[in-house]
């Protein structure tokens, strides 16, 4: 009995702890449920990127959107919209759609397209290559155009910060040449090869000694005639060696500066006879006279270099544009204007244009040599060779203009809208046929003529035709609005002469077969 008693209270006791143990088992799943169902949030922030000098702001009406967001999904995201003048927003810096913990996520910018031209300024420079106008989106992206100007590199001039439409202009850089030095018998000096530049002064020429002579000067081994001198200008695009012309001691020498046609230098002796320097000439230029050695500042046309002179001479030549007045020749017109002033190498000018010639129409001007000119023309030719402008015209020709149509038993119509659409002149009217007076300019085309919308049919014929084109009366060959006015397309046009034309119709009906 004792023993049951305690037997059957230990199986309660038992059991009781059973269940506790089950409730608190129960119990933490249920929290360890409920902590894995609450949702996983992370932050995400937005970085607007670019550089410090982009001003990137926020698209008005988006202002609200944070740029800080905590989700607990990519999908939660709501992105800022920003902008940036000259720029676009090209996309970001992460893979949203794999976002799943705190993130940084920036901007990502794309420069817009812009129009970048090209201008080479010289305008002898010579096009090699390479396209002219160029849209792009950064400088990285060009591709320079390639150009040749003899004794010349090319350098563009460009900012790289620039993201709008430019021009970048070429900048010129002469390029470098080497000058070495020779004696009479080709033998080398020992001096230093001297740089020069393309279309620079050549400066620090070097002066060598020879025992009983005199140095003269140094010339071109290629081109002896030609002497460069200290203070040329060195024109050849090209290296280039000096060979050095020597003096007897009784021989000067004569430098010449600025002559053009006159060698660079000649010599003389003290025993030569009394002998004048001539004036030189230059295209499109009066001599003013030379300056240098025994003249002084005032320039003097000419130079007498006496017998016995003993010294060297350097003379330089100075110039003065030419300025003429060309005569103006109306050629059988009418003209209150007979002359017009130009400049050598400079635009002519506004030039007369109220010129009048009966039957004819004024349509500018042409030199004595038969080439048009202009206000804008620069005025290229000596004017002591080409002096006169020529008035050049157009022949007008007034001719009878008749349209017709002749074919059998139609009435046709010429509506009043077309005589005043096609400036046509009536004169006179009949049945089917309409005359007009119209000028033509020598090689002026035909011009438009009444179509089907201004040529009307009775109702009887419109049934049957239709207005198809105009020909020729006596040939039937077909006529254009294109074609020129002339006698070898329309016989008898010239002044007084005659156009017929007649209307050609075509049938409103399909054959049947």
């Amino acid at each position: 009995m004792f023993h049951d008693y305690y037997e059957t209270r230990g199986y309660i006791v038992k059991k009781r702890i059973t269940a506790f143990v089950l409730c608190l088992i129960i119990a933490l799943s249920s929290m360890l449920t409920l902590s894995a169902c609450k949702p996983k949030t992370f932050t995400v922030t937005f970085n607007r990127g670019g550089t410090a000098e982009m001003n990137i702001t926020v698209m008005e009406g988006y202002e609200d959107i944070p740029e800080v967001q905590t989700v607990s999904s990519w999908k939660d995201i709501v992105f800022p919209v920003y902008i940036c003048d000259k720029y676009t927003l090209s996309g970001w810096s992460e893979v949203i759609s794999r976002i799943d913990k705190d993130t940084v996520i920036t901007a990502v910018w794309t420069p817009n397209p812009f129009l970048v031209k090209f201008d080479p300024v010289n305008t002898e420079a010579k096009f090699i290559s390479g396209e002219l106008e160029q849209t792009v989106h950064n400088w990285t992206e060009i591709i320079f155009p390639q150009y040749d100007l003899p004794g010349y590199h090319l350098k563009w001039e460009y900012d790289v910060r620039k993201t709008e439409d430019t021009t970048v202009k070429a900048t010129w850089l002469p390029n470098e040449y080497q000058l070495s030095f020779i004696d009479e018998n080709g033998e080398s000096f020992g001096f230093e090869n001297l740089t020069v530049l393309y279309e620079q002064p050549v400066l620090n020429l070097p002066t060598p000694e020879k025992e009983g002579k005199r140095f003269g000067a140094w010339r071109l081994v290629d081109n002896i005639a030609r002497y460069i001198h200290e203070g040329s200008t060195w024109d050849k695009a090209e290296n280039a060696t000096l060979q050095a012309r020597w003096l007897d001691a009784d021989e000067f020498r004569i430098t010449y500066k600025n002559a053009y046609d006159v060698k660079g230098e000649i010599a003389y002796r003290s025993t030569d006879q009394t002998f004048v320097i001539n004036p030189p000439e230059r295209y499109g230029y009066d001599f003013v006279g030379w300056t240098g050695t025994g003249i002084g500042d005032q320039p003097q046309l000419e130079v007498v270099v006496a017998s016995g002179s003993n010294y060297d001479i350097e003379l330089t030549a100075h110039w003065k544009v030419k300025e003429r007045t060309l005569s103006l020749d109306a050629d059988g017109g009418q003209l209150s204007q007979t002359g017009k002033a130009v400049t050598f190498g400079k635009p002519i000018g506004e030039l007369p244009s109220e010129v009048t010639k009966e039957g004819y129409e004024f349509i500018g001007w042409q030199t004595s040599n038969g080439t048009m000119v202009d206000e804008n023309t620069i005025w290229t030719w000596d004017p002591d060779n080409v002096n006169s402008l020529k008035a050049v015209y157009l022949r007008l020709y007034t001719v009878k203009l008749i349209l017709r149509c002749t074919a059998p038993n139609v009435i046709a119509t010429l509506s009043d809208d077309a005589i005043s659409k096609y400036g046509l002149i009536k004169s006179e009217t009949e049945n089917n046929v309409w005359i007009f007076e119209k000028t033509f300019k020598e090689g002026e085309r035909l011009g438009d003529l009444p179509t089907k919308d201004y040529v009307k049919l009775s109702d009887r014929d419109s049934d049957e035709y239709r207005f198809s084109h105009w020909a020729i009366n006596k040939t039937g060959v077909k006529v254009t609005s294109a074609d020129i006015v002339n006698e070898k397309k329309f016989p008898g046009s010239r002044e007084g002469g005659v156009i017929e034309l007649s209307i050609k119709l075509s049938t409103t009906w399909t054959p049947f077969y």
